[in-house]
This record gives structure tokens, C-alpha cells and sequence, in this order.
């Protein structure tokens, strides 16, 4: 019976692979290949690229040659190409042969759904996610060079509030400051890493958590960032009502009073120039050596991020609108030089928090919390298009390589919109509240933080079609993931 059962398997064998007639004794069995494939999404928002990759293999010998049919009128003969469709269904079929000239045996092939960005069903993919233990309050997460990803929350009275990410979403060192922190985290050129606390304290450390300084900043830093001139010279603002120069080391240089709070995070133009919005009403110009260079009245308070063009274009948001009363928030593009004003836009709800951003094509985008992410014409203000959110927004937005854009609002969901205004990717819920605005790693992954409704947070690494961040322009906050504001 054993002998019986051996000869079936054989015989299914041959049947199933096929056979060269054997001439001799000494003949090798030569079976026929396998055709199989993998592809990124089998749902495809229209316009992003299908890859396909090859996982066909031939039993005793090799894949020669490859042909796909893509079910849309077009071919290709490459091993593992990427492909475009228009919106439909399409059925993809491979086809290989081996080295021997044998088609694959069996028949292999998956469909395709293409569908309208503003039918857009597919949510980002969650890579992972890193929970931790309070909210974040403004606070955005910060990317080094080596994908470690840096994280404070609000947690106090003795537990972690600062968290060292790595690339893959485990813990790579923590720390516990003396208060709760509601700052941004940035990067210096030399891979260090700072955040401020409402310990009253800007903290400084090495990439391996190491504590380098920690500066008295006089009240605590809020709602703002740390930035970096290009010889290393550290800006951070405090409530103390003062925005501080430090050296490397973390000794003072100089401070420039004014008069309300440094929420707002600087930028910094190419001449060292530092821009930055205050809560006395006033947006300043500040010479690196710390004297005033000019001050222009915007409207009534801010915590925004400042964001500045390629033609030195200074771009500035806040609250109110001095000139119109009847505005809720105000979007400001100023000469570098002197301070005269371009061009300014009201916004019926206030912008206090955020920023905003901009893509290599010149085009400004700004949340608010209207409930609206904008789109502006950057020459003198007007309005390309209105994208209604889920809530209010008070963050910074973000741009990939793409053009598309990431936002959050109050309702916990975010958003990835086209560059003309569409929905490009279904928004997801991320918990109650994004009050985090997203950085765009080098290789396309996307964090974004989240509050949660118990009282902790989660912060997220995503997935889309992106690559990258927008290679040109101002594409997030504080201009890249570091967040160096220059």
C-alpha cells in the first residue's frame, strides 16, 4: 500500500508541473515555474502609483522573463514595475517563463480598485504606535537622522515626560523633567535634543540621553520650540517675556525682552535675522546680535510657528486682526527688510496655535480653528481653496513629496488632502484630540501624537504613498522634521 501511495504523489507531481521525456536514466526532472506577485494596495486612490512586486520562482532553475498585463490596455516585461491607473477595477495577470522555456504552470492574477480622492476609503497604514502616559498640549514629535523619533507629553509629578523613540517603536531612553512639558521637541545639526518644561527649564541632551544643560529660562517655555541659527546659537522664548540666545554649551549670550510672552516658535533667515510673534500684540525682527531691527502690530496673541518663502517672504499667523476687529485671526506675509506688510488675510475664528507652511510651488497652507485648512496664493493672499475638517485645528500642517497635506484637528481625526484641495487618503481617528502637528520622516513614515480620553496619548507612525517630506519650501513646522526653524 506504502508503494501504491508513493506512486499517486508522483503521478500528481508530473501532472501538476509537467515533465521533460527522459532519453536516458541520467535525465533531470525539469518543472515548470510558479507565477506569484505582491502590490503595495489593492484599493488605490486615483493617481497614486500601484507597485507590484515579483514573487514568482521556478523549482530547478530560474525566472527568465516576465510579463504583466495590467488590465488597462498596457503590458510591461519588467520584474517588479510600479504602474498608474485612471478609476476603474482592473485585473492583473503575470505571466512567466523559465529558463527553460516553460510557461508558469498555474494562473495567477489580483484585482485592482481604483477609486476618486474624494472617495478615498483607505486609511494610512499604522506602522506602529508608542503609548504614553499624559497628553500633549501643543507638543510635536521631532526626527533625528537615524529615524529616532522624540516625544514630550504633559505627565508630572515624577513619571517619564520625554521619550526617546526608535525607528522600529520601541523605548530608547527616557527622562523625567520637573514638570510637565508643553513644547515641541527639535534637533541640532549635531543630533542633540531639547525641549522645554514648565519647570521653567529648556533641558539639552545627547542622542543617547545623556543630560548635556539645562537653562533657567525664568518662566516655563510653552506651546513653542527651540531653533537653531547655523553657528549653533539656540533660541527659545518663556512667558518670562523674553526670548533667549544661548551658546552651545548652554550659557547665555543674550536676551531680548518685549512686552508679553514668547509663546510663538522663531524662524530664522539667512542673514540670522530671527522672526517671532509675541503676546504684546507685536511681531518682531530680531538682529542676531539681539537688538530690534523693526516690529510691526499684527493683532492680539499667538503661539504660532513663523514660516518664511524662498524669496525671504516672512509668513506669520495669530490671533485677531488690528486692522479689522470683526476677524478672529489673521495670516500676515512681510517684507524681511523693514517690516512692510505685503499683504494680510483675516480669519473668521482665531489661528492661535500652528502655522503655516509652504509648498514648493509657493502655495501657503493654514488650519484654524474655523474648522478649515486654506489654501492661499502666496503673491497677495487670495484663496485657492477651503478644506472643511472634522473640528477645530490648532496645528502646524505638513506637505510630503507628493504635495499632499497632513492635518489635525479637535475631534481626534487626521486628515491628508491633495494639493487641490480634495480628500487624498480616508481620515482616521487617532483619539479625542490631535493637538500634535506631524512630522514627515526622511523615508516617508509620518508622525503624529494624539491625546486620548483617558488622559494619556499615543503617538503614531503612518504610512501613505509619501516618500518623503516636500524637498523645497517651508513643508512643516519649524521648515523639517528637527525642526530647526531655518
Amino acid at each position: 500500500m506504502k508503494q501504491i501511495n508513493k506512486l499517486l504523489k508522483y503521478g500528481i507531481f508530473l501532472f501538476l508541473f509537467g515533465i521533460v521525456s527522459c532519453e536516458n536514466e541520467d535525465s533531470v526532472l525539469d518543472t515548470k515555474p510558479v507565477a506569484a506577485f505582491s502590490v503595495n494596495e489593492t484599493e488605490v486612490i486615483e493617481g497614486n502609483a500601484s507597485v507590484f512586486t515579483d514573487l514568482s520562482f521556478d523549482q530547478n532553475g530560474s525566472i527568465s522573463s516576465w510579463s504583466w498585463n495590467f488590465g488597462d490596455g498596457t503590458t510591461s516585461s519588467e520584474q517588479s514595475p510600479v504602474h498608474t491607473y485612471e478609476k476603474g477595477a482592473f485585473t492583473v495577470v503575470l505571466t512567466v517563463t523559465d529558463n527553460s522555456g516553460n510557461i508558469n504552470v498555474n494562473e495567477f492574477s489580483k484585482t485592482i480598485n481604483v477609486v476618486e480622492p474624494s472617495t478615498a476609503t483607505t486609511e494610512p497604514t499604522k506602522v506602529w504606535v508608542f503609548n504614553l502616559p499624559a497628553k500633549f498640549e501643543s507638543a510635536s514629535p521631532a526626527v533625528g537622522d537615524d529615524g529616532t523619533v522624540y516625544m514630550a507629553c504633559s505627565a508630572k509629578n515624577g513619571l517619564d515626560n520625554m521619550f526617546a523613540i526608535n525607528s522600529g517603536g520601541s523605548l530608547k531612553w527616557s527622562y523625567a523633567a520637573g514638570d510637565i512639558n508643553r513644547s515641541t521637541v527639535s534637533i541640532d545639526d549635531n543630533g542633540n535634543v531639547y525641549f522645554g518644561s514648565y519647570d521653567d527649564n529648556l533641558y539639552a541632551f545627547s542622542p543617547d540621553g545623556t543630560l548635556r544643560f539645562q537653562f533657567d529660562t525664568g518662566s516655563n517655555p510653552r506651546y513653542n520650540g527651540a531653533v537653531f541659527a547655523s553657528d549653533g546659537t539656540i533660541y527659545i522664548g518663556s512667558q518670562s517675556d523674553a526670548l533667549f540666545a544661548l551658546n552651545p554649551d548652554g550659557t547665555e549670550k543674550w536676551n531680548f525682552g518685549a512686552g508679553g510672552d514668547f509663546n510663538a516658535t522663531p524662524a530664522i533667515a539667512s542673514d540670522g535675522t530671527l522672526f517671532v510673534g509675541n503676546t504684546d500684540d507685536f511681531f518682531y525682527a530680531i538682529n542676531p546680535d539681539g537688538t530690534e531691527k523693526w516690529k510691526s502690530e499684527y493683532g492680539s496673541w499667538t503661539a504660532c510657528a513663523t514660516a518664511i518663502g524662498e524669496d525671504g517672504t516672512v509668513y506669520f499667523s495669530g490671533e485677531g486682526n488690528n486692522l479689522d476687529p470683526t476677524s478672529g485671526g489673521v495670516l500676515i506675509a512681510y517684507d524681511p527688510n523693514d517690516g512692510t506688510e505685503k499683504w494680510r488675510v483675516g480669519r473668521t475664528n482665531k489661528v492661535s496655535r500652528g502655522g503655516p507652511v509652504i509648498a514648493p510651488d509657493g502655495t501657503l497652507y493654514l488650519a484654524g480653528q474655523d474648522g478649515k485648512l486654506l489654501a492661499y496664493n502666496s503673491a497677495d493672499g487670495t484663496i485657492k481653496w477651503s478644506y472643511d475638517l472634522l473640528g477645530e485645528s490648532l496645528v502646524t500642517p505638513a506637505i510630503d513629496n507628493d504635495g499632499n497635506i497632513y492635518v489635525g484637528d479637535e475631534s481626534g481625526f487626521f486628515h491628508v488632502i491633495d494639493p487641490d484641495g480634495n480628500k487624498k487618503w480616508k481620515e482616521m481617528q487617532l483619539g479625542s484630540r490631535v493637538w500634535s502637528s506631524a512630522a514627515i520622516g526622511s523615508d516617508g513614515t509620518i508622525y503624529v501624537a494624539a491625546d486620548q480620553s483617558d488622559g494619556t496619548g499615543k503617538l503614531f507612525a503612518l504610512k501613505t504613498n509619501a516618500s518623503g517630506p516636500a524637498s523645497s519650501g517651508w513643508p512643516m513646522r519649524s521648515k523639517n522634521a528637527k525642526h530647526q526653524g531655518r
